[in-house]
């Protein structure tokens, strides 16, 4: 996979990521959502573990956005005000 590819994957799952903030994605889930396979899946979603912009459930093995992710909504409507 291009590196080009690879970033519009991870921004198609971390799309997807958001809309399973209350109870979490299986890989299998957010694989169907990001129309990519499972193995693209485990690849993306550790890189955006280390980011700090998902996490893993250690009890279910679900995906969630991370408060630091879901943050990034508030800095865009804080620039909004100012404006």
């Amino acid at each position: 996979m291009t590196a080009r590819n690879m970033t519009l994957r991870t921004l198609d799952v971390l799309e997807a990521l958001a809309g399973y903030a209350a109870n979490g994605a299986s890989n299998a889930e957010l694989a169907h959502a990001a129309r990519t396979s499972p193995a693209d899946i485990s690849r993306i979603t550790k890189l955006l573990i280390t980011k700090g912009w998902a996490r893993k459930s250690e009890d279910s093995g679900r995906f969630y956005p991370t408060a630091q992710f879901t943050r990034l909504t508030f800095r865009v409507l804080a620039d909004f005000e100012r404006a």
